[in-house]
């Protein structure tokens, strides 16, 4: 479960807080997406109001929640890898045993697999 709060920004203080946390803790696109995007706002505003602090710390967030979606996509692609290649094993089986359900499963497995690898490039 992914929990976004609303960011919040005072002038008075120059602060801005912004809370996203991913329950699971796994990576995720979606919780690095948020963070890096609410890094670049963070890092926007203290730039545009001459906080070098908050813009490193949005710099920082930034490149936390680009890391977080790379790992997210790196791990999505491992998954693709072990469904094409478990595919490939049972259709194959299926093939060589004659057995048409475990050969579709199979097929549909590695098709599902190729799908995987091909969306977390």
């Amino acid at each position: 479960m992914t929990s976004f709060s609303q960011p919040f920004f005072s002038p008075s203080t120059q602060t801005i807080t912004i809370t996203i946390s991913n329950m699971t803790h796994q990576p995720s696109k979606v919780s690095g997406n948020l963070s890096a995007a609410a890094g670049t706002v963070k890092e926007n505003v203290g730039h545009a109001i001459g906080n070098h602090s908050m813009e490193a710390r949005g710099a920082a967030d930034r490149a936390k929640g680009n890391a977080e979606v790379e790992a997210a996509k790196a791990e999505g692609y491992a998954k693709g890898v072990v469904n094409n290649v478990s595919g490939a094993v049972k259709n194959t089986t299926g093939q060589v045993l004659g057995n048409e359900s475990l050969r579709v499963e199979g097929e549909a497995e590695r098709v599902k697999g190729q799908a995987e690898k091909e969306v977390n490039k």
